[in-house]
């Protein structure tokens, strides 16, 4: 019925009025049009092991190429993707079977203010192919993904060649209690030479399982692969409860940049974790609370990764709060670590290997009575390491002579 009625109006679209409507296959969004609901109360139930809906080029698409007034065959073509489809205002259950929303070769597209819940089967957003300049608002995800078919709750995938996805915008995106990993970007194996770039998330929630312990034991963000340059970029977020070994932020290739978010509570190992082809910039964020009750938990740990670490604010209740294997790069500037932690506070290099990575610690303010108790330097020749500029308050586990110092 509701594919039958989107097909009878091509250029324009179909409201569903409140109801729980059990879809017999997926719905094919393919042309320039609106497919809304009433709210919550219109429910799509997906069949199982498959999609609600998807929105997607077919034979019929009207594509971008033919709206573009040029004689260039090759701007033609990379253009060859559908454009201009809109989904708002419903809500997708799969009642523990199912997934929510494929997208596949496409640009201009909207997708706002969704409930995608229990989608037990597989993702809740899929970007396939080449999903270009697309906005995403409002989407409320719970329950979603499979660990089986390893679909996180929102996957941006990579692809062989071409344009993968990118110029993509997530504003107000929630992703809770995840049955994998909660957002999963790009993939450094097989077909995904080419990865996802620009990528934007603002204001968004990435909440892994509750109670404590967590039921899941994957990475809650985990970026596989981005584009090197131009890779991601996370502002004014909250990242929360993840696997008991693993990461709020895992990064293991490419670009990512984080600022103004706030990482802590709950499970979890890592609050940020850095492979060796990362490159990642963390900047005025607040860490509190990360995974107290582990044994070994870290603010940032990083491995050979480009790293770029400053005015953040660092509750040291861990361990410790910074362990870097130094690449060509480090930079960690203009931090408050409030309080001490059981071990240094950062540890940079290791005494086995030399390395001649670049490293500078500047202008931080430390709990710890002195630089040597708040700072270990490994293997790295002297005139890399530039240590300056540092203030040391003294202060017990608490943090409180910290603070007091800092307002002063």
């Amino acid at each position: 019925m509701i594919q039958a009625a989107l097909d009878a109006h091509p250029a324009g679209g179909i409201r569903i009025r409140k109801g729980t409507y059990k879809l017999g296959q997926s719905v094919i969004l393919d042309q320039q049009q609106t497919l809304s609901g009433e709210g919550h109360g219109t429910v799509l139930v997906p069949p199982p092991g498959q999609y609600a809906i998807k929105i997607m080029k077919t034979k019929r698409s009207r594509l971008r190429s033919e709206i573009i007034y040029t004689d260039s065959q090759w701007l033609k073509g990379a253009e060859d993707r559908t454009y201009g489809m809109r989904l708002s205002n419903l809500t997708i259950d799969g009642q523990r079977h199912g997934k929510g929303v494929f997208m596949d070769f496409l640009m201009e597209c909207s997708l706002r203010d969704l409930w995608i819940y229990n989608t037990y089967d597989g993702a809740g957003l899929f970007l396939n192919r080449s999903v270009m300049e697309c906005t995403f608002e409002n989407i409320h995800l719970l329950g979603n993904g499979n660990a089986k078919n390893k679909e996180a709750s929102i996957v941006i995938a990579s692809q062989p060649d071409g344009d993968a996805c990118n110029n993509l915008h997530f504003d107000r995106v929630s992703i809770i209690f995840p049955n994998y990993i909660g957002l999963l970007v790009g993939t450094r194996e097989g077909d995904g030479r080419t990865a996802p770039r620009l990528l934007f998330f603002s204001d968004c929630m990435f909440h892994g399982w509750l109670p404590v312990p967590c039921k899941t034991q994957f990475d809650l963000v985990h970026v596989q692969r981005t584009s090197p340059m131009r890779g991601m970029v996370i502002t004014n977020s909250r990242f929360t409860n993840t696997g008991n070994e693993h990461a709020y932020l895992h990064v293991s290739d490419g670009d990512v940049r984080v600022s103004h978010c706030f990482f802590g509570g709950g499970t979890g190992k890592y609050a940020i974790r850095a492979a060796e082809n990362a490159s990642i910039m963390v900047s005025h964020n607040t860490f509190h609370g990360v995974a107290r009750a582990q044994k070994e938990s870290y603010c940032l740990f990083a491995e050979h990764a480009n790293v770029n670490f400053c005015q953040n604010i660092v509750q040291c209740e861990n361990r410790m709060s910074l362990s870097l294997l130094p690449g060509p790069s480090t930079i960690i500037a203009h931090n408050q670590f409030v309080g001490t932690p059981r071990d240094c506070t950062i540890a940079v290099g290791d005494q086995q290997h030399a390395t001649s990575a670049s490293v500078i610690i500047s202008g931080n303010t430390f709990g710890a009575r002195s630089e040597e108790s708040a700072i270990r330097i490994g293997n790295i020749p002297e005139d890399r390491v530039q240590v300056f500029g540092n203030t040391f308050s003294g202060t017990d586990t608490s943090g409180k002579e910290s603070l007091q110092a800092m307002g002063s």
